[in-house]
């Protein structure tokens, strides 16, 4: 059974508009990834090389992992740490994006990203709903890998089976005293997810069940592996039913 997430414009026709439509995050990888030459991992009897970040799995699902809302709207931001000004303009004036009071955000967490620190907050008024089955909530994440020190997104956790909108939290990390937001950037990642209670466990390997331990010496026997460059990681996803 397929889970299913869905985006719901606040106004109709919103929907039909392509460059501010949510995607999957595979469709906002970024240029540098790109760019990445591919070195597929090799492995002998007396030399193991385990190519680089373009096989590495880790990479690899990351991309291909939940979904990306772009910005519905040109703004622009505008912050002076040395006045404490702030200001917006906005091609939208209803899905605006507003500022926070900063004794809910950075007053009471010193938030930082990419080791920019946070000197403001705005909140973008989002013009999507978003509705999951039963017992599924979304986690809200920055673009970690998109490198942009100007703003990022608070991570978060909502429960959009029972609430469904979701305003990000923008912090300006920029020394500059503006900076603009382009329609169609992306914005922030969604990862949808199923709420379960999970048990932790600490022990030795003698202490597992025999058909858990053979699953993780079996593993550590094809170490290099590890990279999915090598073949014999690809026949593994395959016969675990894992999307290669």
């Amino acid at each position: 059974m397929t889970s299913r997430i869905t985006f719901v414009p606040e106004l109709a026709g919103i929907s039909s508009i392509e460059d501010i439509q949510p995607k999957p995050m595979r469709n906002f990888i970024p240029d540098w990834w790109k760019k990445t030459p591919h070195k597929e991992g090799i492995s002998t009897l007396n030399f193991q090389y385990e190519g680089n970040i373009k096989t590495c799995p880790s990479f690899i699902d990351y991309f291909k992992l939940g979904y990306v809302v772009p910005a519905w709207c040109d703004v622009i931001l505008g912050y002076d740490k040395e006045t404490n000004d702030w200001s917006t303009r906005s091609s939208n004036i209803i899905f605006n994006f507003t500022p926070e009071d900063p004794a809910q955000t950075i007053e009471v967490m010193p938030y930082s990203f990419q080791n920019e620190k946070a000197l403001f907050t705005f909140k973008g008024i989002s013009p999507w709903r978003i509705i999951t089955d039963p017992g599924y909530s979304i986690m809200v994440l920055p673009l970690f890998f998109n490198f942009n020190k100007d703003f990022s997104v608070v991570p978060g956790i909502i429960d959009t089976d029972i609430h469904h909108r979701v305003n990000p939290d923008i912090m300006y990390h920029s020394d500059d005293k503006e900076v603009e937001i382009k329609r169609g950037q992306p914005l922030y990642h969604l990862v949808p997810f199923k709420r379960e209670e999970y048990s932790l466990d600490v022990t030795e390997g003698y202490d597992l069940d025999n058909e858990t331990y053979k699953r993780l010496t079996g593993n550590d026997a094809q170490i290099e592996t590890l990279f999915r460059g090598h073949k014999a990681y690809m026949n593994l996803r395959k016969k675990n039913n894992l999307d290669i």
